[in-house]
């Protein structure tokens, strides 16, 4: 028996089987990768990339998933990192960025919603940074639309769409048909589901993934609204440990030095092997590292910092002595407490 398909077909296929769950798939190459190995010249590459046709599809950590499979679908979607899942990617990407309350989104950039989304379809086009204004011959259609223009919850309302814009359109319809011709549109119907970081870790968990988070530069000035840098870059690393995640399992990215050296300064690694970033347990940790732990335990606590009052020497002394053994080297801890309880030590 032979069957007519229609391209609409193929359209309402990826539909249901994208809706399948991940494990109940096959991982699989796709067709991509071998439409474009037969496009090579003939050569020893062309054969011996050909040559993985026979191979055994398997997920590994060499494959990652950078905003899933944003060549067909829509990038940072729950669709487009199922797409990259099934492919075989073991580790996968949020670029994170935030929201007028404050909240973690998965976007490549603050300010790229009205190329990646259908923001300016919907009433809230009239919250953008930058109002849609149309090419007019000299210069070239505009428009930026924010995450910190919205919130979260009007955040969850749009639809993700192609990355692109077309800069010489006259009205919005004609603006959002910016797709470049290397990227595809035939499967964009399979959805566009913007994610949260919080989802996000979620999904990820659910493919049994790692994990390979971007801060991304804030647009808007920093401080924001009392929201500071440093505060956005703990706020990444804690959804990672709320949700339980391993930290050997999460490679935070970040192109600002300050808060890679942020990152290092303030998750540290502990006793017993909770903490961030490798791991690490017990004499797997330097001493050097040990000792600074609980040094920055006690001057953190007994002076003020801007988002909180002092808490004092005392409360600093009562957290090592109760997490003594497991966050904190039993030996540093004792030699502590006898610095200042015999030795009288004080920082004044």
């Amino acid at each position: 028996m032979l069957f007519y398909i229609k391209p609409f077909h193929l359209i309402i296929a990826s539909l249901l089987f994208m809706s399948l769950p991940v494990s109940a798939q096959n991982i699989q190459y796709g067709v991509r990768p071998f439409y474009l190995i037969d496009a090579m010249k003939e050569g020893p590459l062309k054969r011996k990339l050909k040559s993985c046709s026979r191979n055994t599809p398997h997920r590994t950590s060499f494959s990652i998933a950078h905003r899933g499979a944003p060549l067909q679908f829509p990038e940072h979607t729950l669709q487009s990192n199922k797409a990259a899942a099934l492919m075989g990617a073991g580790i996968f990407e949020c670029d994170v960025t935030f929201t007028e309350d404050k909240q973690l989104v998965c976007r490549h950039a603050q300010n790229d919603l009205q190329a990646t989304t259908n923001i300016l379809l919907t009433n809230l086009q009239g919250k953008c940074t930058k109002s849609f204004t149309p090419a007019n011959g000299t210069e070239s259609a505009v428009a930026e639309c924010r995450t910190t223009d919205i919130t979260l919850e009007e955040f969850k309302t749009l639809r993700g769409k192609m990355d692109g814009v077309n800069k010489n359109a006259k009205d919005i319809q004609s603006y959002m048909t910016g797709t470049p011709n290397w990227r595809t549109e035939l499967y964009s119907e399979a959805g566009g589901t913007l994610l949260t970081h919080q989802e996000s870790i979620a999904l990820f968990k659910q493919f049994g993934g790692k994990f390979t988070p971007e801060l991304k530069a804030a647009v808007v000035p920093m401080p924001y609204l009392g929201f500071s840098q440093e505060q956005y870059a703990q706020a990444l690393i804690n959804e990672y440990k709320q949700a339980g995640v391993s930290p050997k399992d999460v490679f935070p990215q970040s192109f600002n030095l300050n808060d890679v050296i942020y990152w290092i300064q303030n998750d540290h690694e502990w006793m017993d092997g909770s903490g961030y970033p490798r791991g690490l347990k017990g004499d797997e940790i330097l001493l050097g590292s040990r000792l600074i732990a609980i040094a920055d335990v006690i001057e953190s606590m007994s002076t003020h910092r801007p988002y909180r009052f002092v808490l004092g020497i005392d409360a600093a002394l009562d957290e090592i002595k109760q997490y003594r053994g497991t966050l904190y080297d039993s030996q540093a801890v004792d030699a502590c407490l006898k610095l200042f309880a015999e030795k009288k030590f004080t920082f004044f």
